[in-house]
Order: structure tokens, then sequence, then C-alpha cells
């Protein structure tokens, strides 16, 4: 959902910059009014898995380090009848980016590096690059100018055969970046440049680096950062779906099909536990420390949690709040998710390994509801609703459907289906890498928002997602006030 956390697995600076940008708490609503907060939580996510949508899923609740909800759902092994267990171990995919981005602020407070250090420095073939302009801070707040799919649409198969980051970045150098400098434009290309820099001013392997300086004073041992099919461990991960049409499909099996990269690169890799991650973010909370262990200084964490106006601090999402840094997170291409909450002292980490099915945000909206937290976590709706106009009858309607196209500045083609289902418009937005549904409420002549709807009341809306159709068979769709697609519609 383009507000909401669609997660697929190369994720968008789009998918992220509106899912944590949660500005209001929102009231609870007619049909909203839940006795029991937690076991409305549980119907849901027993709703959702029953309909395999996600196969299966888990979700920890946290708050003043106390656990306050932990169940997990539906299937490891739908074929087998395998259920899901709590404390399974989880790929996470980008959710690997905070790690890293830790362990560049730990050599930060040792000496080793600055922030405003340009990356040739440790990557000398970057004196080429942008003017020798980028630092490790555009890096870290993801303003180098690398997008996201510049080097996956052409390198993508070619990148998994590679033996070492090392001729990934060889790769990298050979390319200008695709925006200007200081544009903000989310791209694990950032994180794999990060992971290099560890490994020249630590004169260790990134990996290795984290582990001994992250993982281990956290007691994080359920968490490993290079796949290893041959490993008890890497076993015990559930299987991958997609769904299509309504029906789950095996995207991918631990332990038989191979690993999807044979070495660390920052910005995906780590497989770990709802329970371990959780420890990470509250040492995040905790300004840096956790169970007597300091891992950085309360004045970097400060720094990273601080988004200077955008989306993203220091490869933390952080929102675009009135209260300063009160939320933060991250989330993964497989459909997992953690946030961590400050005024709350609150996490809230959600798993899943359906990658296109994850069901991410309406699991936020109803903890948004609920009322356990203070906060309503990284799902963004309009506190009061404003007048909207009566929405369209079928008739009216009908000239928004059919089929539309869409290439993107990273050369990504997209393909957009618009069609009524239940008297409002549904769109269905995909391309070979991410897809998404989002039901739309009608604002205003031809302009359109997603939203949620109770049969036919729209009571949550995005304030800053608009589908804006126009003549003669067009739309785009604009988030703030930056186009981001502008699709055309196919003739039959």
């Amino acid at each position: 959902m383009i507000n909401n956390l669609k997660l697929p697995g190369l994720i968008t600076g789009l998918s992220i910059l509106l899912s944590f940008s949660c500005i209001h708490k929102p009231e609870k609503q007619p049909g909203f009014t839940y006795d029991n907060s937690f076991q409305q939580i549980s119907d849901s996510l027993h709703s959702w898995t029953n309909s395999h949508t996600p196969v299966g899923v888990e979700a920890l609740i946290i708050k003043n380090e106390k656990v306050l909800y932990h169940k997990a759902f539906g299937f490891k092994d739908l074929e087998s009848n395998v259920p899901l267990e709590i404390n399974s171990i989880f790929r996470v995919a980008s959710m690997t980016k905070p790690i890293t981005a830790t362990g560049i602020l730990i050599l930060k407070e040792r000496g080793k590096l600055q922030l405003n250090d340009k990356i040739s420095k440790y990557i000398p073939a970057f004196k080429k690059i942008a003017e020798d302009s980028i630092t490790i801070e555009h890096l870290l707040r993801h303003t180098s100018g690398y997008g996201e799919f510049q080097i996956w649409k052409d390198y993508g198969e070619e990148l998994r055969k590679l033996n070492n980051i090392q001729e990934v970045v060889d790769i990298l150098a050979a390319r200008e970046p695709v925006y200007p400098l200081g544009f903000e434009e989310y791209s694990s290309l950032n994180t794999i440049l990060l992971s290099r820099i560890i490994e020249v001013s630590s004169g260790m392997p990134a990996e290795f680096f984290l582990k001994e300086n992250i993982l281990q004073p956290l007691k994080m041992n359920d968490t490993y950062l290079l796949e290893d099919p041959q490993a008890d461990w890497f076993k015990k991960i559930p299987k991958t779906y997609g769904v299509k049409n309504g029906i789950p499909e095996v995207y991918w099996i631990p332990g038989s099909d191979p690993s999807m990269y044979p070495f660390f690169r920052g910005a995906t890799g780590a497989a770990t536990t709802a329970h371990d991650y959780a420890k990470f973010l509250q040492l995040w909370l905790n300004k840096g420390e956790l169970n007597g262990t300091r891992i950085l200084q309360e004045t970097t964490v400060d720094l990273a949690l601080d988004n200077k106006g955008k989306a993203i601090g220091l490869h933390w999402f952080v929102p675009q709040s009135p209260i300063k840094a009160d939320l933060f997170g991250h989330a993964g291409w497989y459909g997992t998710s953690a946030s961590g909450y400050q005024n709350d002292n609150a996490i809230v980490v959600y798993l899943t390994q359906t990658y296109n099915a994850p069901k991410i945000a309406e699991f936020y909206e109803v903890l948004a509801y609920s009322g356990i937290l203070e906060h309503p976590g990284p799902f963004d709706i309009q506190k009061e609703l404003p007048k909207l106009p009566n929405q369209p009858n079928d008739a009216t309607l009908r000239k928004y459907i059919g089929k539309y196209r869409a290439i993107t500045l990273d050369s990504i083609h997209w393909s957009a289906v618009i069609d009524n289902q239940e008297g409002h418009l549904q769109a269905h937005i995909s391309s070979d890498l991410d897809s998404w549904s989002e039901r739309l409420v009608n604002l205003k002549p031809d302009i359109f928002a997603p939203g949620y709807i109770n049969k036919s009341t729209p009571f949550a809306i995005s304030p800053q997602v608009f589908y804006e159709f126009q003549e003669p068979g067009s739309f785009k769709i604009r988030v703030f006030d930056r186009t981001e697609f502008n699709f055309i519609k196919l003739v039959d």
C-alpha cells in the first residue's frame, strides 16, 4: 500500500517514508470499540493467517521491558501443515541496515572515521564519482543520490555470483548516482558501501565486526549475519511465500534453495528472532545502553534519530512528527517490521515470511485503534476526516477503471489495475520487484486517497497520498508535493 508498509524485498523509500510517518493519534471510531484489545489483535492475526495472507505471522509487543503480547499464528510450512511457533528465526532483509549503521557509529565514536569523511577516503574508486562529494553521512541518511533500483535492475542476478563485497563496490563505482546529492532516496546501495567502509576502517570483515561489537554484547545469540544452508538454525527459518491470485506459492525453502548471497553486504542478510531484534531496539530506546552494556553514547543516539525534517535519520526511519524521535523503525522485504516508541518505552516486532501479503499496515492499524500504546505506531491516518463528498456510484467510477502503465526514473516498468470492488475503486500496483493494493476514497472530483472503508463509510485516509486522475486516460500518484508515478491508460 502506498501509504503503508508494502515491504517487498528492495523496499523503496516511498513505502517506508509513508509507513513510518505517524503524525496523529487516531480516535476510536464507531465499530472499533474493542472490549479486549489483545483479543482483537489475535482475532485479526488468526483471520489473516486462515486466509494465508500472510501464511504465518509472529507478533511481539513489549512495554517498559515487559512482554505484553507474544503470539504466533499460521504456518511455518503450509504444505506440511507445520505450525509457526514463537521465537522462530526469520530472514529480516533490510532490517539488517540499522545494525550495519550502528557499526559505523561505533567506529565514529572510536575515532576510526568521521561522518563528514568523503567515502573516497575508504573507497578510492569513488574519487571519480559525483565529483568526490559523497560523505558517510550521505550514505547514512540515504541522500547520496543512488536509487534503489538503478543497479539491481541491471545486475541483480550477477551480484549473486560475486565473491565478496569489494566486487560489488567495484560495480557501484562505475555508475554515477541517478539523483542529485542531498536528495533523499532510500537505497540498499548506501548500506553496501557502509559495510565496505566498516571493513576498511576496522580491518576485519563487516559481519565479524558487527557480531563482536553488537550481537555478542547484547546477547543476540539467535541472530546471524551470514546465510548458512548447512547450519541447523538455517533450517528453522519458515518457508518464504508469495501470494498470487489469493493463493500462496512457495518462494524460497530454507536448506533446499541456495543462499541468496554467499557474503555479507550490509543491506540484507540478517536472520533473527523477535526477542533478539527487540534487544537491539531496546538498546536504542535506552539511549545506547542495555543491561549495563553501553554500545553508543546518548549524543550519538540523539543524532541518529534526528531526521533533519525528512523521513530518515542515520539509517532509521523516523516520522516527521511534532514529537522529536518519538518513533523509529525499519522493515524488510519478506514482510518484517520493527518499531521503537520512545514516549511509551515500547517495542513492536511483526514478522512474517510472506513477502507480498504481509498485512503489516493492517496490523499497525489494529494496534493504533486498540489503545495499547499512546502512539499509534507506523500507520498514518487522518485524525479528523475532511467533509467528504458522497462517494461516486458505479457509473461514475467506470471512467477510472482500466489497466495502466508507467516507467519510473530508475527505468522500472510498473503496471496498475484500477477496478471497482464493492462500490469503491481498488488500485493494484505492481512491477517485477514490488506490488501492493489499496482501497481508494474519493476526496474531490478525480482525486482519491488510500483509505480504510467500513462498508460504505470511509473513516481513515492517508492525508499525504493522492491518486489524481487526468484526461485523457492517465493518473499520477503524488506523495506530499512530489509525484512518484505517472500512469498512462492502455488501450484495449
